[in-house]
């Protein structure tokens, strides 16, 4: 759908695929392949494509209705999941099935990426994910705490939050993420 949505605003500004690639800094072909559905933009690149298009991330999904901004959120967050799903399930769970003979290993590295300022976080994670709150954190009060257990008994912060909610929502990704035995995972 982002696909056409992208082919439909770039002809209505009347660029080419490659004048477009070029304001994104991606080839043509890129471009192409996601007017055509053959794959999709990362979700670092939505924000570019909406502003080189001239259009709002809500247009640039097609969406119809103004929405609030925690549905466009969602949207978006969705969109980034789905994304990852697609990308990283077979090349790193094949990868990770042949280092550990296809059992769960006890321990496994995961990389949080957080686009919320947070920064990267690599952490091993022995599997137990848990939230604290709501208690005050790098001096701000009323914080809700995703933290991660590593094998050797070290509770690591991923990330603090404003509602039990969010740091929920967190907390899911994270568990889906080793459970589905992802290397990377972008919160």
């Amino acid at each position: 759908m982002i696909g056409e949505q992208i082919a439909s605003f770039r002809k209505q500004k009347g660029l080419t695929q490659e004048q477009l690639g070029d304001m994104l800094g991606v080839s043509n072909r890129t471009v192409s392949k996601w007017e055509a559905g053959a794959s999709l933009p990362g979700a670092d690149m939505i924000p570019d494509i909406a502003a080189a298009l001239g259009v709002s991330l809500d247009a640039l999904f097609g969406v119809q209705t103004a929405p609030d901004q925690e549905n466009l959120t969602d949207l978006v967050r969705e969109t980034i999941r789905s994304e990852l799903t697609k990308i990283l399930p077979r090349a790193v769970q094949e990868a990770v099935g042949h280092l550990s003979g296809g059992s769960t290993p006890a321990r496994r590295q995961l990389t949080v990426v957080c686009k919320d300022g947070h920064g990267v976080r690599s952490i091993n994670m022995a599997g137990e994910a848990f939230l604290n709150g709501p208690e005050t954190y790098a001096g701000v009060p009323d914080r809700w705490l995703v933290n991660v257990k590593e094998p050797e008994g070290k509770t690591v912060t991923v990330g603090d939050y404003d509602s039990r909610e969010e740091a929920e929502e967190v907390l899911k990704a994270i568990r889906d993420a080793y459970s589905g035995r992802y290397a990377v995972i972008e919160l």
